[in-house]
């Protein structure tokens, strides 16, 4: 997978919304009504005389997606399979094995096995390779992603009978389907004394029990300050960014406001009146934070509680209201807009249509249009009158460069793309599993990059001293040997936005700005 596709495919995961709204109601009488008249005559002349024989279903989807795409990026079309993703997101659990999987050259590898799930309890571990799943062969198939996951999915309590391949090994393991969550607050630690990080990957029906939950295990360790992670974050439940806001704000606050095409608000005001958390806030965003994560960091920063450190966020401020039709799918049509306390536009223009917008992103990725740039843009200011910007999305206090560190933009990303030095990589960390297992991955992080290229790729591979290439491969080693928490805690040295918010709230800065 390329760069350009990646970023919009991490991005999009929850930015795009949709279906149609008059199919249904075509069939039914029209009772004059011209344009569904028009619509079902034209349907029935392409199912009838067009000499390719189209599939009318699959016209009519991608022509509802288009038709919604002239109205708003986010107005879209959710077919019954897409609904069902999507409350799983949003729920935070599904029915599966409990694993991360890559399909790379037609071989479906377990990347990592979930902590305490169906397959960790089996047996299953990081490196595998699953060649059928009862009597479905995975490996070799050349299946679609969804396929697999199909065959690994279903009803709970279920079991699934794996054929797997474990190095030159073949093993039989019987999985039984459970239960597994999908965490949205991912991380929680102390990258410092008495520092606390918390990273919040989505909004889901979880995220405010899981965020207190991490607030409670950091109880000691964030008298200092907090730092909040909400890059690449894209949204989720409103109501769950605001109850997470709350936590921070006083009685009476401003969270969010939205506005219809009547020009009717809605407000939504902090009514908690338990006990704030006081202690110095540092919110990190980046071009992935979008809805919910702007609308967090946008009421905490205009109402002067946190810090934005990063890089300008998405600029996704439409709301969407889902309507069900027949079939299980749904629409999902845009009704009013989001605003930041301060009066801020959070959605970003889309006047020249859905593939500009779309490729906006890829503008600021590739630096022909700038990440910060306030020229022209409206003025606002925050409760203490500090200036802040609006024009789209959520501009940090502190901007940051896009970090060299990142898979973005990093020399590791070629390493990605190259599926046999992957494959090797896999294949090393499957072979040495169980002494990698026996060393703490503190001492596999600190690996010198020459030694550790040199073990996993031998002399086949150019002499380099990239600490991203040495990053990258850390990163995937822990994840396969340990688990994505693991991973992640380490992901997170040498991180240059953590290390800058760190730094903002030993400095003192934080109390002197947002006086």
């Amino acid at each position: 997978m390329t760069r350009k596709s990646l970023i919009p495919l991490l991005i999009g995961t929850t930015l795009i919304l949709g279906y149609y709204v008059g199919v249904y109601t075509s069939s039914a009488p029209t009772s004059g009504n011209e344009r569904l008249q028009k619509i079902e005559y034209l349907l029935r002349l392409i199912e009838e005389n067009h000499l390719s024989q189209a599939s009318i279903d699959s016209i009519l989807e991608s022509s509802i997606d288009e038709m919604l795409h002239e109205l708003d990026p986010h107005s879209t079309y959710l077919n019954p399979d897409e609904v069902k993703r999507a409350q799983e997101n949003m729920s935070g659990r599904f029915v599966g094995i409990g694993i991360e999987f890559n399909n790379l050259k037609d071989s479906v590898r377990v990347l990592s096995v979930i902590p305490n799930g169906p397959s960790a309890t089996a047996g299953l571990r990081g490196g595998d390779i699953i060649l059928h799943a009862d009597t479905t062969m995975l490996s070799g198939a050349n299946l679609p992603n969804q396929e697999v996951i199909g065959h690994l999915k279903g009803k709970n309590r279920s079991k699934v009978a794996l054929t797997v391949l474990r190095n030159s090994d073949t093993l039989n393991i019987n999985v039984r389907r459970g239960n597994v969550n999908i965490p949205s607050v991912d991380l929680a630690y102390s990258p410092q004394d008495s520092i606390g990080f918390i990273r919040i990957t989505r909004f889901n029906e979880q995220t405010t029990a899981e965020f207190d939950r991490a607030l409670k295990s950091l109880r000691g360790n964030m008298d200092n300050g907090l730092i909040i992670d909400v890059r690449d974050n894209p949204g989720g439940l409103l109501n769950q960014a605001v109850q997470v806001a709350s936590r921070f704000l006083e009685p009476g606050d401003t969270i969010v406001f939205l506005e219809n095409n009547k020009g009717t608000r809605d407000y939504y005001i902090n009514k908690q009146s338990k006990k704030r958390i006081h202690v110095p806030l540092v919110i990190l965003i980046n071009e992935g934070s979008a809805s919910a994560a702007e609308i967090l960091a946008g009421a905490l920063q205009d109402n002067d509680r946190a810090l934005i450190i990063g890089r300008r966020s998405f600029g996704k401020g439409l709301v969407q209201e889902e309507v069900g039709l027949p079939d299980g799918s749904k629409i999902r049509l845009t009704t009013s807009r989001y605003f930041t306390p301060s009066g801020r536009i959070i959605q970003k223009s889309y006047a020249n249509g859905y593939n500009d917008y779309q490729q906006e992103i890829m503008q600021r990725f590739h630096g022909t249009t700038s990440k910060n740039d306030t020229a022209g843009m409206p003025i606002y200011k925050t409760r203490s009158g500090r200036i802040i910007y609006g024009g789209g999305g959520v501009r940090p206090d502190i901007d940051l460069a896009l970090d060299s560190s990142s898979a973005f933009n990093s020399s590791a990303f070629q390493l990605l793309g190259d599926a046999g030095r992957m494959l090797q990589l896999y294949k090393y960390t499957s072979v040495h599993y169980d002494s990698l297992q026996v060393v703490n991955p503190e001492t596999i992080w600190d690996t010198p990059t020459p030694k550790l290229i040199k073990r996993v790729f031998g002399d086949d591979f150019p002499e380099t001293e990239n600490e991203d290439v040495s990053r990258f491969i850390k990163q995937q080693m822990i994840l396969m040997v340990f688990d994505r928490p693991t991973m992640s805690q380490f992901s997170m040295k040498n991180d240059q936005a953590v290390e800058k918010g760190l730094r903002t709230i030993e400095s003192g800065v934080i109390d002197t700005m947002l006086q």
